[in-house]
């Protein structure tokens, strides 16, 4: 809402810093955490399920808040298609936020995703998809395609699957290299397909930044994940295969923009190692 103009930076900044404040207590006490073991967000697996579960049965209070600014634990946030379209984290947290994490996949698997999963026709129109929408002539459209709205309303689905990840992409190769050097300090860029053949040195920079150290488990947890992967395991799909697979749906103009797209990753990515 900060994006589309209707909370100014300040009021943004308060409520972040609130919730995850919030967010932080609760989770310090075990309450509202996600104990269904069929999430992957579940504890049971990350290996942190005793320490939640113990939580529960601790006292609560203003013991609570000193034990916090005490320890000063590490909260994690989880958030999907921010970074690119604001940088509110950034300037909402401030020196609060101390590693800004940005995961990255081929583009054109992540097309391939969208539009198998059918993502165009869920969001603004199942219920429980809960992204934010707007109305834009009478069509129910995500926050993400406003300023591009004449273009997804008027696109088939597979076109608005392609300028849905077309538009991050573009979103946060510009807003990366617009950062100051300060700001881009806090930034960690991952690339998947590299990260899955040497996770430990992405997990080492993040423990040496954040100044921690991996979990007890964490070696059960990487072979729950099957990390490290061969680079096949990736799945990755060329601009090539792409197209060949849907060169009936495809026009010149978007197989230009998916060349276009691939341009810019490969270069970005050539950038960033």
């Amino acid at each position: 809402m900060n994006y589309i103009g209707e909370i100014s930076d300040n009021s943004t900044s308060v409520i972040l810093k609130i919730q995850s404040d919030n967010h932080l207590y609760n989770l310090m006490i075990g309450r509202n955490v996600n104990f269904r073991n069929t999430d992957i967000s579940s504890p049971y697996n990350d290996g942190l399920y005793e320490r939640y579960l113990s939580r529960t049965k601790k006292g609560e209070g203003d013991q609570i808040t000193k034990e916090a600014k005490k320890v000063k634990p590490i909260l994690p946030l989880h958030v999907h298609y921010i970074f690119g379209y604001s940088d509110i984290l950034l300037r909402g947290f401030n020196d609060r936020l101390k590693l800004y994490i940005v995961i990255l996949r081929n583009p054109f698997t992540l097309i391939k995703a969208w539009h198998q999963g059918n993502w165009v026709n869920r969001i603004c129109k199942v219920d429980r998809e809960f992204t934010l929408c707007c109305r834009y002539e009478g069509n129910p459209i995500p926050w993400f395609a406003i300023e591009y709205a004449d273009e997804y309303i008027n696109s088939s689905d597979l076109e608005k699957a392609i300028l849905t990840v077309y538009q991050l992409y573009t979103r946060i190769i510009s807003m990366y290299n617009s950062l100051s050097d300060l700001r881009k300090k806090k930034m960690m860029i991952i690339f998947f397909e590299k990260f899955i053949i040497n996770p430990e040195l992405y997990i080492d920079k993040i423990c040496d930044i954040l100044e921690t150290q991996r979990n007890d488990d964490f070696d059960k947890i990487m072979t729950k994940l099957s990390l490290p992967r061969k680079s096949e395991d990736a799945n990755s799909v060329s601009l090539n295969d792409f197209i060949e697979s849907y060169k009936k749906e495809l026009s010149d103009k978007f197989i230009g923009i998916l060349k276009e797209l691939d341009d810019k990753y490969l270069s970005f990515q050539h950038k960033i190692s």
